[in-house]
């Protein structure tokens, strides 16, 4: 259904309604409500009452996050918050090595296409610092063979694999994933024939592919500019989430991924993996993954330290599961944390993307989506809680859906305004989207890994990968 354009367009007319038509369609409602005989009666009986209009919250409009490029400084206009223009000539922060070797496999009647794409590809990244070698190709009649051929043809000098796919065929993407992730470690880029067909967007596409491929490599295209911070602490933001294995048997496990930032502009990840079979308890993993990436940090850092405040994002949490994340997880991960360092301090933040609460600025006689960077912390919060709304993204359809963040546990010396502007910056540092994204990167990160391993791999990656985003 997803793959039908016209269909989606369609449902999105009636799904995606503009802050203007969802605040007349609720009042509505609740005209029509309130006006029933029974329900005027039950709410008499409990002596219950709704309001007539919306709710009005105060809210807060942060200041746009800072980005650098090399020695290039720069942010983004409101309202649309989008920093493509400003990557456009210039090389990636953290240059990315090139590969020592390519393997380019593609459809046998489409030869043609796949030397358009090359060179397209060499044209728009070399501004990035796109340099590659010559590349070993290989021409498929039958996508079966793909997988037997990179297996027999992928020696120690390739160090990246394309394939042009034929079709979206899962089984095959799977394969290529599996192989690629797990039995042979080597960076891969899939693309389907159909998205380089089209030569109008073949320079678009292939700046994306480019921006990708050298993410994977280990680049960086732009990284947070700290100084606005004020923050001489260093920090690691970690991000977990969970996909169901599609793999599993009637569901009974699920795929758990954790991504962390190895420097506080955040322009170095690692990752780790596995697996949670149903109703088990996953502190001590996750502990274990900390441990593995406080060690990292370590390595990693020109001081040969470990960082100062560990800021831990963990999404898929239901709404019956908080308890357990508490009595469970924070306990483990602290322990995890005094093990190898007693002076670092952690904050953990569970974040929830699936809620009914919106917010609508008013602009003259109607209603508007509030700009990316809007925090509400008052009116819809809880006063038992440290909680907090964020929109963090720029919605050209619908009306915007914010984030919600409840800080169960913290032992930072970050005040709560400095909480959140870290969280919004780390809405910014997502390398696939010129513009801030709804979760904090790591979050997202976590999410397109557990999303590979859960759909595709179906298994636990080799660890020779966990330096590279090769889940992008």
């Amino acid at each position: 259904m997803r793959a039908n354009f016209r269909l989606m367009k369609t449902m999105a007319e009636h799904t995606l309604q503009p802050p203007e038509n969802r605040r007349v369609k609720t009042e509505d409602f609740m005209a029509k409500l309130l006006s029933h005989p029974d329900v005027e009666k039950f709410t008499d009986s409990w002596q219950l009452g709704f309001a007539n209009d919306l709710m009005t919250v105060n809210a807060r409009q942060m200041q746009p996050v800072a980005l650098q490029q090399g020695y290039k400084k720069f942010s983004y206009q409101l309202p649309r918050a989008d920093w493509g223009m400003d990557l456009r000539s210039g090389k990636f922060h953290v240059e990315f090595r090139n590969p020592q070797g390519i393997f380019f496999a593609y459809p046998a009647d489409a030869g043609r296409l796949a030397y358009q794409f090359l060179e397209e590809m060499k044209l728009v990244g070399r501004p990035m610092g796109w340099n590659p070698p010559e590349t070993e190709r290989y021409e498929y009649d039958n996508d079966r063979n793909i997988v037997s051929e990179i297996r027999k043809r992928c020696h120690e000098r390739i160090s990246l694999v394309i394939v042009m796919l034929q079709t979206k065929h899962k089984g095959r993407y799977d394969e290529i994933k599996y192989l690629l992730c797990k039995e042979l470690p080597v960076l891969s880029q899939c693309v389907v024939r159909k998205t380089l067909e089209n030569q109008k967007n073949l320079k678009t596409v292939a700046t994306k592919i480019a921006m990708q491929i050298g993410c994977k490599l280990g680049g960086a295209p732009w990284a947070l500019d700290v100084s606005r911070f004020n923050q001489r602490a260093n920090i690691m933001f970690l991000g977990v989430d969970t996909f169901h294995d599609s793999g599993a048997k009637g569901g009974t496990r699920a795929a758990v991924a954790v991504v962390g930032t190895m420097d506080t502009a955040s322009t170095m990840y690692v990752s780790r993996a596995f697996f949670q079979n149903a109703r088990q308890e996953i502190g001590d993993q996750l502990a274990n993954c900390v441990g593995y990436m406080l060690e990292e940090y370590k390595a990693t850092s020109k001081e040969k330290r470990y960082p100062d405040t560990v800021i831990f994002y963990r999404d898929g949490v239901g709404a019956g599961q908080l308890k357990a994340v508490c009595d469970n997880e924070v306990c483990a991960i602290e322990q995890a944390i005094k093990a190898k360092s007693a002076t670092t301090l952690m904050a953990f933040v569970v974040v929830t993307k699936r809620h009914n609460t919106r917010f609508m600025v008013e602009s003259g006689k109607e209603m508007q989506n509030p700009n990316p960077g809007v925090v509400v912390d008052e009116g819809v919060t809880k006063p038992n809680r440290m909680d907090f709304y964020i929109v963090a993204q720029s919605v050209r359809q619908g009306t915007v859906s914010p984030t919600y963040y409840n800080v169960i546990y913290d032992s930072t010396l970050l005040t709560v305004d400095q909480i959140q502007q870290l969280t919004y910056a780390q809405c910014c540092m997502y390398f696939n989207w010129t513009g801030p994204v709804k979760v904090p990167a790591p979050c997202q990160y976590a999410h397109k890994l557990a999303f590979l391993i859960g759909q595709s791999i179906h298994d636990s990656p080799s660890e020779e990968m966990s330096n590279f985003l090769y889940y992008l």
